[in-house]
C-alpha cells in the first residue's frame, strides 16, 4: 500500500522508467496522470466498487494497459484507492493498494 499526504505526492506506479517526482495539489495529479499517458495506453478502467465513510471514499479498480515502449500488456484487477477528505472538502491524504508484480513484468520486458 502506497499512501501519502496530497500536499506533497511521490507516485512510485513508474519509477524506473523515469524519474519519481513528487506532486503537489491537483497540478501534481496532472502531471502524474501525464507521466501515465507519456508511458503507457490504458485500455480498460473500469470502477468495481464505491465504499464512503464521511471523510472517506474507497474505490475498487479494474484497470489494464498496455506499455508503449514495448507493447506488453498489465492487468491491475484490483487497484484500490483511499481518499481521504478535510473537513472544508478537500482532498487531504490518497492511499493506494495495488499488486504491481503485472505491471514490473510488463515495464521490464
Amino acid at each position: 500500500m502506497y499512501c501519502t499526504n496530497y500536499e506533497k505526492e511521490v507516485f512510485p506506479l513508474w519509477r524506473g522508467m523515469a524519474s519519481t517526482h513528487p506532486y503537489q495539489g491537483h497540478s501534481g495529479v496532472n502531471a502524474q496522470q501525464e507521466l501515465l499517458a507519456e508511458h503507457a495506453d490504458i485500455t480498460v478502467l473500469e470502477q468495481l466498487d464505491f465504499l464512503a465513510s464521511e471523510t472517506q471514499v474507497a474505490v475498487v479498480n479494474n484497470i489494464e494497459l498496455v506499455v508503449k515502449k514495448n507493447g506488453q500488456k498489465a492487468s491491475l484487477p484490483r487497484y484500490v484507492q483511499i481518499f481521504t477528505f478535510d473537513s472544508a472538502g478537500k482532498l487531504a491524504r490518497l492511499c493506494e493498494a495495488y499488486d504491481p508484480t503485472p505491471l514490473l513484468a510488463a515495464l521490464r520486458s
